[in-house]
């Protein structure tokens, strides 16, 4: 602009236009400048799955039949907590038929795979439970009694509410038939499957095997246990896969044996005997179906009989007991017509109260290896079945007289 000249309001607008297109250029390079530069860098890689294993956890949850708002506030705390609690500790849950499927294709499922179920699948219970799992993406199996469906019995949810739960894809359906079995429908697979009756056992343990359908365990999930006690109750039943220290639990102020959720962390654990009891035991449900394993223990301060049962069936009531006591070694097979005693090895130890032991059971012997002693061989007369577990004893003639301190068992599976 010349001397003398008068900048006109038109062109201040125009410089002004300029220089705002200017600016927003230089503000879209410099982004894109960023954009490029962080593209270079690569995106996290996708987790992975893991080996897959041939166990899953099947569990009941409790159905909601309280009247009253204060208790079904109460509820819908208590499943928040729950699923919360599951997903935090690493447990998946799963759809019945997604599990049924992958073992149907020879696959297996993800390490602590978890079926939760409802029977028999009352509307009150899904009108508070469905909103807590949809917000948490938690499927779920619903089992309900084609009898009461078909006879418009409004406690339950109808067969419209049932294809709506299917379309979600977060439910299986399934209904009970008169013969105990199940005919189950899932959406997502298109496919039907046919189940059931439940096994014997059903109702006391959550872990399952790659096995017939018509053999299923599940666990009953009470309504006033909460959040951690049902993680202490599912860590009880763990799969075990390598080697894992053996430790011990509360549900309900009642101890249960489970296993460390870390092999590398080494879980010590006390035992005593209550005041009005002469003696303790703990198992550990994790330990079945593992008919050959090495056992190292530990134990410091013992105060009456620390005994070990080895190949322990609840069911048949057969086992191979082997007793720690300050001056020897004893082992006892023991059946349902009583015990009687194998061999008694000599303690040449300068700690009679303290435990170092090994002990293999390997085929149809036990192997006792142990501080203070020689090694021995010992034979079975019976053959371990699926169901023997480990189960440890302690006892004195004294009422609230018998303890163990520093107990330490490495479980390591063949």
């Amino acid at each position: 602009m010349s001397s003398g000249q008068i900048a006109t309001p038109e062109r201040h607008t125009l410089a002004w236009i300029n220089l705002f297109f200017i600016g927003l250029l230089a503000f879209v390079l410099f982004h894109r400048q960023l954009d490029l530069f962080t593209l270079q860098a690569p995106a996290p890689a996708p987790a992975m799955e893991g080996a897959l294993t041939d166990n899953f956890l099947m569990v009941r949850m409790p159905e909601i039949s309280t009247q009253y708002e204060s208790g079904i506030d109460i509820m819908k705390g208590r499943f928040e907590e729950w699923i919360v609690a599951l997903i935090s500790q690493g447990y998946r849950p799963m759809l019945w038929s997604e599990v049924l499927a992958r073992f149907e294709t020879g696959s297996g499922v993800p390490p602590r795979t978890i079926v939760l179920f409802f029977e028999p699948g009352y509307r009150r219970t899904y009108e508070i439970v469905a909103p807590i799992l949809a917000r948490h993406q938690c499927p779920a199996v619903w089992l309900t009694p084609t009898f009461a469906l078909d006879h418009g019995d409004r406690r339950y949810v109808t067969y419209h509410m049932t294809r709506q739960m299917k379309e979600s894809g977060l439910w299986d359906i399934g209904f009970r038939q008169a013969n105990d079995t199940y005919q189950l429908d899932s959406q997502r697979l298109q496919k039907t499957f046919i189940l059931g009756p439940w096994a014997q056992t059903a109702g006391s343990s959550a872990l399952n095997q790659r096995q017939d359908p018509s053999h299923i365990n599940f666990l009953t999930v009470t309504s006033n246990w909460l959040a951690d006690e049902l993680v202490t109750r599912l860590q009880a039943e763990a799969a075990i896969t390598g080697p894992v220290y053996l430790t011990k639990g509360i549900l309900e102020n009642r101890e249960w044996g489970i296993s460390a959720l870390t092999p590398q962390i080494q879980n010590r654990f006390n035992l005593s005997t209550p005041l009005h009891k002469r003696g303790v035991k703990l198992f550990w449900l994790a330990t079945k179906g593992h008919p050959e394993y090495q056992l190292h223990i530990e134990a410091d301060h013992i105060v009456g009989t620390f005994a070990v049962h080895m190949a322990a069936d609840p069911v048949i009531g057969t086992a191979m007991r082997v007793i720690f006591a300050p001056k020897n070694i004893t082992v006892q097979e023991v059946t349902p017509a009583g015990h009687h005693t194998l061999v008694t090895l000599a303690r040449r130890s300068d700690q009679p109260t303290s435990i170092r032991a090994t002990l293999s059971l390997k085929g149809r012997f036990v192997l006792i290896h142990s501080q203070g002693t020689a090694d021995i061989q010992v034979p079975l007369t019976f053959s371990p079945g699926p169901g023997t577990l480990l189960e440890l004893y302690l006892y004195d003639q004294i009422f609230g007289a018998a303890r163990a301190d520093n107990i330490q068992l490495l479980f390591t599976p063949s």
